[in-house]
């Protein structure tokens, strides 16, 4: 198996890492290339966990193939075709490209079986069934990583040309995860050796060695963080295409160890059967012959239980050889500890993630719809000199919305949905648990309107107020009606794709949304997968809550803070940002329209906020850190003020000026 790496690196500790399969993926433990020999077929039937699944899949739900029509993509030595006979089938087309074919067919024969099964050898694209349609699709496609010199692609092209409208793939699901591991020993000796050969250099091969994914076994007691989902395919629905993915990951310690390497490893689903079958070849389930993927990184990383790697994964077909793939990671470790607080208040439980000293002025945020910290704030927090303005300045309290953090339970049906007024309330109740003084608010659309609301009603406690694609009226009846058939998907299919897209057509503009002919932009997919994440009851809930919101206009005059607002001129609430901007005290408030953004600035052009946020956190004496000042589109100094700057159409960003007024403590 091929490990490429370079060492690109972003962040300290960190980097940006590519690596690739390079000529076939080859098992270090059986020195045989995928796909060549009988000694790969032979490992495969040997690997009980997965021919014993086929087996009990096809055996324990035989009505899924009496008297149907199969296709078996890549037969192998056709055990699949045989279970499939077995259980009834009507016909069983078994194709295999490989000599494998010829020893297939006297299989057949020999089992008795020659009059049901046609053993067809060719490639699946080339050859041609002597059937229109077939009733199922059964293939073990699956390669080292999932994606590695797999036939998914083969079988998708079956899928498309011969099944049947309601005819089934199996498998139908598969998912693939990842998590961070302490692997010092062998790091050591098979890959530090290359430094000093018998007091020869040889580093040189140490490189290559880093460069390539390592297939192997690991022991569960190496994992020291979460595992995180990656991606999921639904393989009876999704577009070749589909396989080439962006993903982002947050690994939090579970113990004070270090990091070498990362694994991935996937999972594997039945869903059609009478009840769900399937397999994993996580460390922590009985191995396979796909054992676990491990990716070596550059440096020896120190963590904290609690502390998290965050980053992103990108997967994408290798252009030389399309069934070799390019894996290219990104990832930072920057010592801040999260510390995750699940606050009770008069109005329910609410989680508030905080990150930074709490001795710093407070930053609080709260997300829009379906969204949390993670997938709302993180791209301005992944901006490196809005991070450094934000986190050198301040303690940051991110409150998620009931049930929206992550790894959230739904919540019972008998708890009462909150008001927004109980929304604001519970803000109040978190700030009292952490004796919080006047604090700066930073919220998106819902997020927004609830942090006004707070402000509104508790105007001593709000500093100032940063609001992206705000909300200040009750719900129009084209909103509310439209809010209506969100929540009765929710409420009957949970977070299923059109809910998806409909909130994604919320959050983004269409340029990064994507179309037929333009896939969707990294943002947007990484967005859709943390979407997954979000128990629907639960966001049907807020969505109830934010449907349920009452016209404030009337209250904004008295706000005593000052407040910049953001909005996208894509986005569908950009009416509502202007109506606000007009209602709000002129002397202390402010308006940034983003060109070509929708209304989750914060993810879709955080560096658009940049310049505003300094300005208006001058009046309150916070700065930037010196070592980041050097940018030209930044303040030389807090009493440097370039006119030309508040207008930085070269950004896509139309900025009103800030009118200040005497700093406020906070």
């Amino acid at each position: 198996m091929g490990r490429r790496k370079d060492g690109n690196k972003s962040l300290a500790p960190g980097g940006s890492q590519k690596r690739s399969s390079s000529n076939g993926l080859d098992d270090a433990a059986t020195g045989t290339s995928i796909g060549g020999g009988e000694e790969v077929d032979e490992e495969m039937l040997k690997d009980v966990v997965r021919t014993k699944t086929y087996q009990n899949v096809i055996y324990q739900n035989t009505f899924l193939f009496k008297n149907k029509v199969v296709l078996d993509v890549g037969a192998g030595t056709g055990i699949l075709s045989l279970f499939c006979a077995k259980a009834g089938a009507k016909h069983v087309y078994s194709v295999e490209c490989s000599h494998m074919a010829d020893m297939a067919k006297e299989i057949v024969q020999a089992n008795g079986f020659s009059n049901v099964i046609t053993v067809l050898k060719g490639k699946v694209e080339e050859i041609e069934l002597p059937v229109v349609h077939v009733d199922v699709i059964i293939s073990e496609w699956m390669g080292y990583f999932l994606l590695f010199e797999n036939m998914l692609n083969t079988v998708l092209y079956a899928r498309d040309k011969w099944l049947i409208n309601d005819g089934i793939v199996l498998p139908d699901k598969a998912s693939l995860y990842l998590t961070a591991i302490e692997d010092a020993e062998y790091k050591e000796d098979k890959i530090e050796f290359w430094n000093d050969v018998y007091g020869f250099d040889m580093s040189c091969i140490r490189k290559e060695a880093m460069m390539e994914p390592l297939v192997d076994t690991v022991d569960q007691n190496q994992i020291v963080t979460n595992c995180q989902l990656l991606k999921t395919m639904n393989i009876s629905k999704m577009a070749p295409g589909d396989a080439s993915f962006t993903a982002p990951f947050k690994l939090v310690a579970e113990r004070n160890d270090y990091i070498h390497a990362l694994v991935a490893y996937f999972d594997v689903s039945f869903t059609q059967c009478h009840k769900m079958m399937g397999f994993s070849t996580g460390p922590r389930s009985k191995a396979t012959h796909w054992k676990q993927t491990v990716l070596y990184l550059e440096d020896v990383l120190t963590i904290c239980v609690g502390e998290a790697l965050v980053g992103s994964m990108t997967v994408e077909p290798n252009k030389k050889n399309p069934r070799d793939v390019e894996i290219m990671l990104k990832y930072s470790l920057n010592g801040q500890h999260c510390q995750e607080h699940f606050i009770k208040t008069r109005h329910g439980t609410v989680s508030v993630a905080v990150f930074g000293d709490q001795e710093k002025p407070a930053l609080v945020t709260y997300p829009d719809v379906a969204l949390n910290y993670e997938s709302c704030f993180q791209g301005l927090l992944f901006c490196p000199e809005a991070a450094s303005l934000l986190l050198h300045n301040f303690c940051i309290y991110h409150i998620s919305p009931p049930g929206h953090e992550l790894g959230a339970a739904p919540i019972s049906s008998d708890v009462p949905i909150p008001s927004v007024n109980d929304l604001a309330d519970q803000i109040a109740d978190v700030l009292d648990i952490f004796r919080l003084g006047p604090v700066m608010c930073l919220g998106v659309t819902a997020g927004a309107y609830i942090l006004t609301l707070f402000a509104t009603k508790y105007k001593e406690r709000v500093a100032g107020l940063i609001l992206v694609s705000p909300l200040c009226k009750a719900p129009s009846w084209t909103e509310w009606l439209y809010n209506k058939v969100i929540s009765n998907l929710l409420y009957f299919y949970g977070m299923c794709g059109l809910v998806k897209d409909c909130l994604l057509q919320r959050y983004f503009s269409k340029e990064v949304r994507g179309s037929a002919q333009v896939p969707e932009s990294d943002i947007v997919q990484a967005c859709r997968s943390l979407l997954d994440e979000r128990q629907g009851e639960n966001v049907w809930r807020f969505l109830q809550s934010i449907n349920g919101r009452y016209d404030i206009t009337g209250e904004l005059h008295q706000l005593q803070c000052r407040t910049l607002i953001f909005v996208g001129e894509d986005s569908p609430y950009y009416s509502d940002a202007l109506h606000m901007t007009s209602k709000l005290d002129r002397r202390y408030s402010a308006l940034v329209e983003v060109q070509a953004c929708g209304s989750v600035v914060t993810e879709e052009q955080p560096h658009a906020m940049l310049i505003p946020m300094e300005y208006f956190f001058i009046g309150y004496g916070l700065y930037r850190p010196s070592q980041f000042t050097g940018s030209p589109r930044s303040p030389l100094s807090p009493w440097c003020i370039s006119p030309d700057l508040l207008s930085p159409e070269s950004m896509g960003v139309k900025l009103k000026p800030i009118k200040t007024r005497m700093s406020l403590d906070i």
